[in-house]
């Protein structure tokens, strides 16, 4: 395989055959895996194609999945992939702490979903991925700007309570006006 066709796949963490079924007939190759420490030891080898987007079974359990998301996250290569629970196996309360959790990018019940609706919802999860990346670059730029104890903070303080004052004494101003 070459690199360039690393758009074109899946990664399924589960067994379920009819998921895995679905994604191989929407990708043109795909991988799957039973198990989450063998899934994370073929995903993070340097040799592997990265896939498009990472399915995992939610009959693993929360904690888990939690722990692999937060491998997944502090993998570089990894962490721009978009990551789905499936919600077939899932239990409510492991719904509410993922929901919590953040550190997944979508919960949805694969089976239940038209392949062409699943796969707008993955580009959609792509383009999102790659804009807040683009977001976070000038975030951390603004917050090395200027040293917290500066005047310059202190005159961009100082503005803001005096705008924020003002506001308040014209909306003040206009109730008792009318």
């Amino acid at each position: 395989m070459k690199l360039q066709e690393s758009i074109t796949g899946f990664y399924y963490v589960g067994t379920k055959r009819a998921n895995i079924t679905k994604l191989v007939s929407m990708y043109k190759h795909g991988y799957a895996s039973g198990s989450l420490q063998e899934a994370m030891a073929d995903l993070t080898r340097n040799d592997r194609i990265l896939p498009e987007v990472i399915f995992c079974d939610s009959c693993f359990g929360f904690p888990a999945i939690k722990q692999w998301t937060d491998l997944l996250s502090r993998d570089e290569r990894l962490s721009h992939i978009p990551f789905i629970i499936d919600t077939d196996r899932i239990t409510a309360i492991d719904n509410r702490r993922f929901m919590a959790g953040k550190k997944i990018d979508d919960i949805l019940n694969l089976s239940e979903w038209n392949e062409n609706i699943l796969i707008w919802k993955i580009r959609f999860l792509q383009k999102y991925k790659s804009q807040s990346r683009q977001k976070i670059k000038p975030q951390i730029e603004k917050t090395a700007g200027p040293n917290p104890g500066s005047k310059y903070v202190f005159f961009k303080r100082s503005l803001n309570k005096l705008g924020s004052w003002s506001a308040g004494i014209s909306g003040h101003w206009r109730s008792i006006n009318e």
